[in-house]
């Protein structure tokens, strides 16, 4: 069990304290609210999710054998990973087991296949016009940073949510993900719900992963032993590393607010499209002016779009590229922008190397 949790209401030198409360006694439901909230707010999740499906049950065999399996939540991180997310009000000593045949089914999915489901999804909220899976599939492609194989969809990423967690389930997630430690990741998330003593009776909620226990091995020094690691997971940990680099240098201060980013693409493109790039950035002076902003997610700004509000690294050097060249490329931001001569990756790297070399 986690600590118990304190939430006031701050009213200059007055805290007042918030009453813990539960769905159930406030009429909270698990799909009609629970859902609702973490559909909304997707960073819940971890990571930068965007929502696939909700309440997807189309299961079956090339035989014709179906299952009426309910997947609560699917989303897509922008690593390339799936995400499979299961709620519970209150809580259940079998939510852990329904998780996991959920991520065995969903590792079966193609990207064609996933773009016909979520443009089913997308298509129940009014929208101009039908989506179709092609844009389906384009708006997910969209949302991963760099390449995405469809060797990534086999290892999805499981996110248990509730009130509570049983001893039975904490156990069984801790030894499943010590047996397999890299290629099984499940996050405990657990809801705690806080009214309001006065009449107003506002709610409060907070959700705290009590599994694993964030930074605690990036915390405890021990001894280094090199461990087998299939690829695709090597793949996720990698992409991993790349999509936290503008977090760790907006979050540390290591670029200063307004810098100005050069696009370097020599090793992620042909020679010659390196050519056709640089004489196309030289052509208009705004097409070369790209300054930085401090955003987590889009951190660049680009006087050759001003319409546009900001960037995230990945598609803008995608969209210059190909702007310049005609032809689409999938790009590394974090790779293809430099700030002093260095990518964002090696400036984030430095930084986490020195703050491992401090604590040595």
């Amino acid at each position: 069990m986690s600590p118990a949790a304190h939430v006031f209401r701050i009213d200059g030198v007055d805290a007042t304290p918030f009453q813990r409360s539960a769905m159930a006694e406030q009429g909270l439901l698990e799909v009609e609210h629970l859902e609702r909230w973490v559909v909304d707010h997707p960073e819940i999740l971890g990571g930068s999710v965007r929502i696939v499906t909700k309440q997807f049950d189309r299961w079956a065999t090339s035989g014709g054998q179906v299952a009426a399996e309910r997947l609560d939540i699917l989303g897509l991180d922008s690593t390339g990973q799936l995400v499979v997310v299961e709620l519970k009000r209150d809580g259940d000593k079998r939510v852990h087991l329904q998780a996991l045949t959920y991520a065995a089914l969903v590792a079966g999915f193609t990207k064609e296949s996933l773009g016909s489901v979520h443009a089913d999804y997308l298509n129940k909220s009014p929208q101009e016009s039908p989506v179709t899976p092609e844009a389906g599939l384009a708006a997910l492609a969209d949302h991963v940073e760099g390449d995405w194989g469809e060797e990534l969809l086999t290892r999805p990423r499981i996110v248990l949510i509730a009130e509570r967690f049983p001893s039975q389930v904490m156990t069984t997630v801790n030894w499943l993900t010590e047996l397999a430690p890299r290629d099984l990741v499940i996050q405990c998330i657990e809801l705690s719900l806080f009214r309001e003593p006065d009449e107003s009776r506002k709610l409060c909620a907070t959700f705290q992963q009590i599994f694993p226990i964030d930074d605690i091995a990036d915390r405890i020094l021990g001894p280094t032993v090199q461990h087998g690691t299939s690829g695709v997971s090597a793949e996720l940990a990698a992409r991993s590393r790349r999509q936290r680099s503008v977090a760790v240098i907006v979050d540390n201060g290591l670029i200063p607010k307004g810098a100005t980013l050069a696009l370097s693409v020599e090793t992620l493109v042909r020679p010659q499209s390196v050519a056709a790039v640089r004489a196309w950035m030289e052509a208009d002076p705004n097409r070369s002016t790209i300054t930085w902003t401090e955003d987590r997610a889009k951190p660049l700004k680009w006087a050759g779009a001003p319409d546009v509000d900001c960037w995230s690294a990945s598609k803008l050097a995608q969209n210059i590229v190909e702007m310049a060249t005609g032809e689409f490329r999938v790009l590394s931001g974090p790779d293809a922008w430099t700030y002093e001569g260095k990518s964002l990756y090696w400036i984030a790297n430095e930084f986490l190397a020195g703050a491992d070399a401090e604590t040595t």
